[in-house]
């Protein structure tokens, strides 16, 4: 994700569009498209994580040893579907985004201009 953080950031550094008096527009374009994104991805972390520690809610805990094989693999499907962000998620999709927030400038100052 530091990658995807990097090219998306940069891509908006390096557009036409953006000037030194827009820079913190820019920061805020980002911002808005990847911190939702790591957030999600916090959490994901932070359960899966419990899961391999046997310490999440509803999920194989070592206390009952009666049907093991069968609470190992829902736990492991529940940890499959917690890293599906991996292959799922799609930062060209966030940087669409980012790029219309950014062309939104344009139209700024279009309209700016026809208003003075």
């Amino acid at each position: 994700t530091h990658l995807q953080d990097a090219y998306i950031l940069g891509r908006l550094l390096a557009h036409p569009l953006t000037t030194l008096d827009r820079v913190h527009e820019v920061l805020r374009i980002y911002q808005s498209v990847r911190l939702p994104f790591a957030n999600t991805i916090f959490k994901y972390a932070r359960e899966t994580g419990r899961m391999c520690e046997f310490n999440w809610p509803g999920q194989y805990d070592g206390s009952d040893c009666s049907n093991e094989r069968e609470q190992l693999d829902k736990l492991g499907k529940s940890i499959y579907r917690n890293w599906q962000w991996q292959w799922r998620e799609s930062f060209d999709e966030q940087w669409d985004v980012a790029e219309w927030a950014i062309e939104l400038f344009q139209h700024t100052d279009a309209q700016r201009v026809q208003a003075q």
